[in-house]
């Protein structure tokens, strides 16, 4: 009894799973034909899978019932949404394929299952069963089962997991990457003088000696000063901490000075350079010059030095007299606040023309005496002072 009932159960399911091959054959038909290629109007969503074969057949009324009459035999090669191209692999001469025939698979079709992944960063690469298979955003069709996957990204970690593919059904996987903590390294820089500005990769940082923080091993770096030659470089960092000196040069410009008369001697900032005419080279900013030269005034100028610069200076010559001094009972002399010697004996001066001022003075006898002179081109003056 049990037996009977067993077998009616079993044939049930046999005529409910021919009926569904049936349903199946019967929604599916070829669409168009191109020599030795059909397409069939199943693709991905109807559960057609990729490399499945079947056959081409009519239905023919024979002995009152309907019986397929088949053509040719084809295998699929290429699945879409709603469409699949086969490869015809044999054709009836009597018989040829034609639109609208309907088509049987030699196996039960089965649903691929859809895999949807994402990422955030996206772009990143996508590896199925160690398979590389595209670039997040990605969308795919796969056969039902077990898959591992691994999402990969340059400075992220990667990803790995397993998902299970169900026949129709949609899946969706969500991947956050993770960056890969990036070594932190300190550079301490130095400069000569200091109170450089300081940028690394462009950015402002502040002014040297400084210390940085950077998370990478390598950067530009850029040091601006006033006066200053710019030092620009590529930094390659090879250990955690490190520090860096570097020696600035002062922008200069060439200078030249000529005179009238020359050879005349030429002080810039009070340091002895040449006889004009010379040509030297000068820091950027102001430098006092000074111009001697026996019988002639001397000259003192400022300049600023921003850019190559030229100067002349046309010298006056000095007219001379001469004074002769003397005193009583003695004291020393000082002519224009410059210290002679002690008179008597007689003392002869010669100085330019012009008003002059002459002190005499004694620490011994305690007293002093000004007295002012003037004195004319080529002219001789006598004078005799004594203390009142």
């Amino acid at each position: 009894m049990n037996l009977r009932k067993y077998f009616k159960v079993f044939c049930l399911f046999l005529f409910l799973f021919g009926s569904l091959i049936f349903a199946q054959e019967k929604q599916f038909r070829v669409e168009s034909i191109s020599d030795n290629t059909i397409t069939i109007n199943a693709g991905v969503r109807d559960g057609v899978k990729r490399d499945f074969s079947g056959q081409a057949f009519w239905e023919r009324e024979l002995g009152g019932r309907k019986v397929p009459v088949y053509t040719c035999r084809f295998k699929i090669i290429s699945v879409k949404e709603s469409t699949s191209n086969a490869r015809i692999e044999t054709r009836s001469p009597s018989d040829p394929i034609e639109k609208g025939q309907k088509v049987k698979f030699d196996q039960v079709l089965i649903a691929p299952g859809k895999l949807i992944i994402r990422s955030n960063p996206s772009n990143a690469r996508v590896y199925l069963n160690s398979v590389s298979e595209g670039n997040t955003p990605l969308d795919m069709y796969l056969d039902p089962g077990s898959y591992n996957i691994r999402t990969e990204k340059s400075e992220y970690k990667p990803k790995d997991d397993r998902v299970n593919i169900i026949s129709g059904q949609s899946t969706r996987k969500d991947y956050r990457l993770e960056p890969i903590p990036t070594p932190k390294y300190r550079v301490t820089i130095n400069t000569s003088p200091e109170y450089a500005k300081l940028y690394v990769d462009g950015e402002y940082k502040g002014e040297t000696p400084l210390e940085v923080e950077i998370n990478k091993w390598n950067f530009d770096l850029r040091i601006e000063k006033e006066n200053y030659e710019t030092i620009e470089k590529n930094i390659i960092l090879t250990q955690q901490n490190s520090e860096k000196t570097y020696y600035l040069e002062q922008i200069k410009f060439k200078i030249s000075i000529s005179t009238n008369p020359s050879w005349a001697s030429v002080y810039i900032d009070g340091t002895y350079i040449d006889v004009s005419p010379f040509q030297r080279t000068l820091e950027r900013g102001r430098h006092k010059i000074s111009i001697v030269k026996d019988g002639y005034e001397s000259i003192e100028d400022e300049i600023e030095i921003k850019s190559d610069i030229e100067k002349t200076y046309t010298l006056k010559e000095i007219n001379y007299g001469r004074l002769i001094i003397s005193f009583f009972p003695y004291a020393n002399v000082e002519i224009d606040d410059k210290f002679y010697r002690e008179v008597p004996p007689l003392l002869e001066v010669k100085l330019s023309s012009g008003r002059h001022k002459i002190r005499f003075y004694s620490s011994k006898l305690r007293k002093e005496k000004t007295i002012w002179v003037e004195l004319s081109k080529d002219e001789e003056k006598r004078i005799h002072e004594t203390f009142d």
